[in-house]
């Protein structure tokens, strides 16, 4: 009599823990595919050079370019929302007269003393959420300067920037240039 009770509640168990563990792992496959499901941003471009807001208050003989490279660090520089390389070039330097593109030249004056510094989407990204579009600065962006154009350095502090749909057509962001005094 006691086999026959001990043959009868295995395969219950048996069931009962099999249908627990398939509960648990379809829970587990809904939290993962929630963390996953940030949008890919791999695509998405940014106005450069020519942008009307870019053009407003430089006048074409008191420019220096800054080329920024709108990609993450910590991606090799070839995927993800991020700052990669910023550069100072002269204004005759080959510069990058496209208008769109995730490596843009944004003219500014040769007076520039640091500030903020306006990047501008060139579409519309509001199918993606506020965390799709986060903006990684990993680890203090020194700017390059090889051709001596600035006597001080400059820097983007590291950070997470954060979309703002107030600025130019479609949005995009404030990014703070620091002076740094040598």
């Amino acid at each position: 009599m006691k086999n026959e009770k001990t043959l009868f509640a295995l395969p219950i168990t048996l069931v009962f823990t099999l249908s627990l563990i398939y509960s648990c792992n379809k829970v587990k496959d809904e939290n993962a595919n929630e963390i996953t499901e940030l949008k890919n941003t791999d695509n998405l471009n940014f106005f450069g050079y020519n942008y009307k807001p870019y053009q407003e208050n430089i006048s074409s003989r008191d420019i220096v370019i800054l080329r920024v490279k709108l990609w993450r660090k910590s991606e090799d520089c070839m995927r993800k929302l991020g700052i990669c390389k910023v550069q100072f070039f002269p204004p005759d330097e080959s510069v990058n007269i496209d208008d769109i593109g995730r490596e843009i030249d944004i003219p500014i004056t040769s007076s520039f003393d640091g500030g903020i510094l306006n990047i501008y989407f060139a579409e519309d990204v509001s199918g993606y959420t506020a965390e799709d579009l986060k903006l990684y600065v990993d680890g203090d962006i020194f700017i390059e300067d090889s051709n001596e154009i600035f006597e001080s350095t400059y820097k983007v502090p590291d950070g997470i920037y954060m979309y703002d749909s107030t600025i130019g057509d479609f949005g995009g962001y404030s990014i703070n240039i620091i002076k740094k005094v040598d």
